[in-house]
């Protein structure tokens, strides 16, 4: 949906509040509480256009394992029109929804008076997901309002977990988790990302609670704040011998256990799977890289994404020979299809249970489907397919299995054997047998995402230029690359004529070819362009890197307080040869400069009638604290200094 139809659906949604019959209800207790403690405002203007004052879960596990949740939340606007009028409840459609209610109460001189409103509005968050999100609306919410929202529902987990992040995206002074099980239950828990004190403890119920939590904003070139968070997983095991309506999985035994039965029989291998596997494979070369390539493909770029998830269908796939007969599918579902193709030419290959966006958010004492949101392949190549320079970079270790190679079958802009940079190094598990076995994904690499320019110069007769590029681009540079131009071939080369003009001043532009996925896996540009001569030629100089220092993103520091952090490791080689510039020409003193994780450096040197020149730069660290600072200005200067070389001319 575009943006204006989505303003105009919530719109629309608002319209559907204020005509609804909302009537009065007495302010609960809970938020009366609140109401008589809650902070004055003072006369600066607040950084934040709210705070939230109390953000509480409460979970009650029943003798048959299935939930029943509360959801309480209290925020103060701190400034007129704050993002607080609306709360929102996002679940499934397991659950029943017994409550939804908001409260407000405004302030006038300085002194509060009641004011409720209740209703509430069910939306769908997507085609064929059974995810739901239901919202209740309050009017006239200004600076000093508080607001207060309750939800409650009863629900059927998939497994025996609950999981909630300690983030609220704005400055919060209560956030709390409260569970309850039945007598003779166990109750376990992890947090991730940050050390935190165990619950206390009041009879049967358990509260995990953080105060005063900043609620800082994300910083460009920063970690996500998302990220940061503290992340809760608790996990209910029942006595031995209950029946329960969803399983307990404590162990990563059991959690192999538990998705095994869950994928038996999807990957089974039909006459029909076999045809396509043969068909594909047809112009494939006979060794198995080749026949994984070719099989990748054809799940990749054949099988069209749609995500399907209802119920357990989040977590199971479809048999494979739906998927193919139907040739549409998700992650898991493609994955499903290619570990049968695979099986089909003789090919062993595994499940890989993945997260794409936040990493670190899986408990290995409190293991839970719902820490993944992805599934890959891993495909083991006995005969050294992982050194296949198209899957070398692919390759990670897992154990007793041996050396597997991580294929993505949903990233349609990903060329095989490439890790995006949202998967690169990340943990994640082998399901291999009823084992599941954490592994690292590859992807950590300089070379895994690389930037290459050969550049050939030559100045015509009157001074002016003739320019041919050749650009190779590796991994997550790649990826982005195919998706730009694979969106529009006219706006990607129109940025690419801006790019040039901004970097050799007035060009004209005369070819322009890109091979979105060559045989070896690289993004590949050519062009060709004129630049006239130089206005003041006794001054001209020919720069012999243009646009290597725009590569390398960075941000103001004198006044950061967080670290610095780049998505990815890169490797950047430039190469430039300039014809017809004379026999006397000066030539630059090479450049050589290192730190802790990166390395820049330049030489220029004449062979025949030309100037060869080569740029290599190297990041291979991704954090940098404040501390750390230093070496990191040292690292965008030694940028700026090894791409700096330039050719004066005439000579």
């Amino acid at each position: 949906m575009s943006a204006t139809r989505r303003v105009a659906a919530l719109a629309a949604v608002l319209a559907a509040f204020a005509a609804s019959g909302i009537r009065a209800a007495r302010l609960p207790d809970w938020a009366r509480e609140i109401v008589e403690t809650a902070p004055e405002l003072g006369e600066e203007i607040e950084p934040h256009p709210s705070r939230v004052l109390l953000s509480e879960t409460r979970l009650v596990v029943s003798e048959d394992g299935s939930f029943a949740i509360r959801r309480r939340f209290a925020a103060q606007a701190l400034r007129d029109g704050a993002e607080v009028s609306t709360g929102w409840y996002h679940t499934d459609r397991t659950a029943k929804l017994e409550t939804a209610a908001g409260w407000h109460v405004p302030v006038d001189g300085g002194r509060p008076r009641s004011e409720t409103w209740r209703s509430a509005l069910t939306l769908e968050r997507g085609f064929a997901i059974d995810q739901r999100s239901h919202l209740v609306h309050i009017e006239g919410v200004r600076r000093g309002s508080l607001v207060f929202f309750e939800f409650e529902e009863e629900k059927v987990p998939t497994t025996l977990s609950y999981s909630l992040l300690f983030d609220e995206k704005t400055p919060t002074g209560t956030m709390a988790l409260e569970v309850e099980a039945p007598r003779g239950w166990t109750i376990r828990h992890e947090w991730l990302r940050r050390s935190r004190p165990g619950p206390s403890i009041d009879g049967a119920v358990r509260r995990f609670e953080i105060r005063d939590l900043p609620g800082e904003a994300d910083e460009p070139l920063g970690e996500p704040v998302s990220h940061l968070a503290p992340l809760l997983w608790v996990g209910f095991v029942p006595p031995a011998g209950s029946r329960t309506v969803a399983p307990a999985v404590p162990d990563l035994d059991s959690f192999g256990a538990w998705h095994e039965e869950l994928f038996r029989g999807r990957d089974e291998v039909t006459p029909e799977i076999r045809e396509a596997a043969l068909l594909a494979c047809s112009g494939a070369a006979e060794n198995p890289a080749a026949r994984v390539r070719a099989a990748v493909a054809f799940v990749r770029d054949r099988v069209r994404y749609v995500a399907r998830e209802i119920g357990i269908g989040r977590y199971q796939p479809r048999p494979a020979s739906q998927v193919l007969a139907e040739l549409m599918g998700d992650c898991k579902d493609k994955a499903t299809l290619l570990r049968a193709m695979l099986a089909s030419l003789g090919i062993v290959s595994y499940p890989v249970l993945a997260r794409i966006g936040a990493p670190s958010t899986f408990a290995m004492s409190v293991p839970s489907p719902e820490a993944f949101n992805h599934l890959i392949v891993g495909v083991s190549c006995p005969s050294g397919c992982g050194t296949d320079p198209s899957l070398r970079r692919a390759t990670f270790d897992a154990g007793d299995l041996g050396p597997l190679v991580a294929v993505d079958a949903t990233s349609e802009h990903a060329s095989i054997g490439e890790i995006p940079e949202d998967l690169a190094g990340s943990m994640a598990i082998v399901l291999a047998g009823g084992r599941a076995l954490p592994v690292t994904l590859p992807g950590t690499d300089p070379g895994d995402h690389h930037t290459g320019s050969r550049l050939h110069l030559e100045i015509l007769p009157g001074g002016a230029l003739r320019a041919g590029r050749i650009v190779r681009l590796r991994g997550q540079p790649a990826i982005d690359a195919r998706k730009s131009l694979r969106a529009s071939e006219r706006d990607y080369r129109l940025r690419l004529e801006r790019r040039l003009e901004a970097d050799w001043g007035v060009v004209s532009f005369e070819r322009f070819e890109a091979e979105d996925e060559t045989p070896d896996g690289f993004f590949e540009e050519r062009a060709e362009w004129l630049v006239p001569p130089p206005s003041a030629p006794e001054t001209s100089a020919i720069a012999l890197f243009r646009g290597a220092t725009d590569l390398i993103d960075r941000v103001p520091l004198t006044r950061r307080t967080v670290p610095v952090v780049y998505t990815r490791p890169h490797s950047i080689r430039f190469e430039t040869t300039l014809a017809g510039i004379g026999a006397d020409v000066a030539i630059p003193a090479e450049r050589v400069f290192s730190g802790d994780g990166w390395s820049a450096s330049s030489r220029v040197r004449i062979e025949g009638v030309e100037v060869r020149a080569e740029l290599e730069i190297t990041l291979s660290r991704l954090h940098f604290p404040p501390e750390d600072f230093d070496d990191l200005r040292a690292f965008w200067a030694a940028i700026d200094r090894a791409a700096s070389p330039a050719i004066s001319y005439p000579p």
